[in-house]
């Protein structure tokens, strides 16, 4: 198992009672208490969406061998193509987290953004060997990443507490940094369906004049004035 000097720790519990069914070894530590040691990890595990959000899979302090997996889309329409940026940390946004790697997956049949489910599945095993994968349900294209104890950039014993201290000191400011990504987040995907119904016969496209298009198409262009990443072109 890894030392509390890489990502994992090996934590020590006291309960109360003479038998305990648990899969980690028992050892007596005096009447009526029963010791387990447990190894978990000293860091939430995720990947970044969006804006730099930071989402978490694995959270801090879970026990291991742990494997869990959690469902993400395409955040653009017709995206073939994701890239899957692993992080450790535990602030909001993934800047201030630790990147362990990254990686990606191609061949997403073309649809609506949402509408692709990604699998993500973060599979840490009994030797601290953190492997992490990517399926499209949709074409069955999987790629993984692998990382290991002694790859680069992992963090020291005193690297892991000043980042769980700043977690702590930025918490308010992350909270509203994030809080700030999430409603721009939504008001692109509100302005983007807006015009997307403009092209749609069957919806409000075929219910407008071209007068009134051509105003709802022009104040689409005016929200996406103000932010820093129009979503198309033309």
């Amino acid at each position: 198992m890894w030392s509390n000097h890489g990502p994992f720790l090996r934590v020590w519990f006291v309960y109360l009672g003479r038998s305990l069914t648990h899969p980690c070894s028992l050892s007596q530590e005096k009447e009526g208490e029963v010791g387990v040691l447990l190894d978990v990890n000293s860091l939430s595990l995720g990947i970044e969406t969006t804006g730099g959000i930071m989402s978490t899979v694995i959270p801090r302090n879970t026990q291991i061998p742990m494997t869990k997996t959690k469902i993400f889309s395409t955040s653009e329409d017709n995206q073939e193509m994701v890239i899957i940026k692993v992080y450790e940390g535990e602030r909001e946004l993934t800047k201030g987290n630790n990147l362990l790697g990254k990686f990606e997956l191609k061949g997403i049949p073309p649809a609506p953004k949402g509408v692709p489910k990604i699998a993500v599945t973060f599979e840490i095993d009994a030797n601290g060997i953190l492997r992490v994968s990517a399926l499209d349900k949709g074409s069955g294209n999987k790629e993984t990443i692998t990382v290991t104890s002694n790859g680069n950039g992992r963090l020291t014993e005193e690297e892991i507490n000043r980042m769980v201290a700043e977690a702590e000191e930025y918490s308010k400011r992350d909270r509203a940094d994030k809080e700030r990504i999430e409603a721009r987040n939504g008001f692109v995907d509100y302005v983007l369906g807006l015009r997307n119904q403009l092209h749609d016969p069957e919806g409000l496209g075929g219910e407008l004049s071209r007068n009134d298009k051509e105003t709802v198409s022009s104040f689409t262009f005016c929200c996406f004035s103000v932010t820093t990443r129009p979503p198309w072109s033309g």
